[in-house]
């Protein structure tokens, strides 16, 4: 596994162009640490004193960069001769790199991501992965990503989307940089507007679970405009407030306005 941190935007001549460069070998467990290790530092962390706890803004989300290490570790193509996996960090990115095309034949391109099938190249080492918790059989890894992207992007009051593309040669993924042309002052500036926004949207959570008492986290999603995520940490706080509460289980139950 190749790991480099990039001066700047793009890959240029010169080894003074790498900030930080390492190689790897070993087992995939130490592996899968040792890129973690690598972006851990190489990557920053924002953060602001809210009156209860700190509040972080991470340039990556810990959840979508865990998940691109693991996918090529499991589904790379092991038997290209001379193909390494590949951890590019830049200003404004990071990419990841996996040889080999889609077990499937298709491109990520034309696929819905948050329901490809989930076919394994390497299903003994799915099975590992499974068995240490640190996958899920059912493909919903870009769906997790994708998740986390929506999460903090809400944070920080703009819209940046994890991409993916394959061809013949291999996998690429590309994480943007969250905090990318932020400052301090102007995320004091974009959290005014969040905070409003979050008012409206559990307004609009509490207006709809009134009316729709069965509705679902996917239904107030599109309600709210929010990510899946977003209504569960929504609805998480409500509960906690006593605004609202869930009357029976969670598959067949259903929500009752509390005040």
């Amino acid at each position: 596994m190749f790991c480099t941190r990039w001066r700047g935007l793009t890959k240029a001549n010169g080894v003074m162009e790498a900030i930080d460069d390492h190689e790897y070998s070993g087992g995939l467990i130490s592996l899968l640490k040792a890129a973690k290790r690598f972006v851990v530092a190489n990557t920053k962390m924002m953060w602001r004193k809210a009156p209860d706890r700190r509040i972080e803004y991470p340039e990556y989300p810990e959840r979508a960069y865990e998940e691109c290490i693991v996918n090529g570790l499991i589904h790379r193509d092991y038997l290209e001769l001379g193909g390494e996996l590949h951890v590019d960090i830049f200003d404004d990115r990071m990419e990841f790199f996996s040889p080999g095309a889609m077990p499937s034949g298709r491109t990520a391109e034309n696929a819905d991501l948050r329901r490809v099938s989930s076919l394994r190249r390497n299903p003994v080492i799915a099975d590992l992965f499974q068995r240490l918790d640190l996958m899920e059989r059912r493909g919903s890894g870009f769906g997790k990503i994708i998740d986390a992207y929506a999460f903090e992007s809400e944070k920080r009051g703009r819209v940046l989307k994890p991409t993916f593309s394959s061809g013949a040669m291999g996998f690429t993924m590309v994480l943007p940089n969250l905090n990318y042309g932020l400052d301090a002052n102007t995320l004091a500036g974009v959290e005014k507007g969040v905070e409003k926004s979050a008012e409206k949207s559990t307004e609009k959570i509490i207006r709809h679970l009134a009316e729709n008492p069965h509705a679902t986290q996917n239904e107030l999603a599109v309600v709210t405009g929010l990510s899946v995520r977003g209504v569960e940490k929504n609805l998480s706080r409500l509960k906690a407030s006593g605004v609202i509460r869930r009357v029976g289980p969670d598959k067949g139950g259903h929500w009752e306005v509390v005040k």
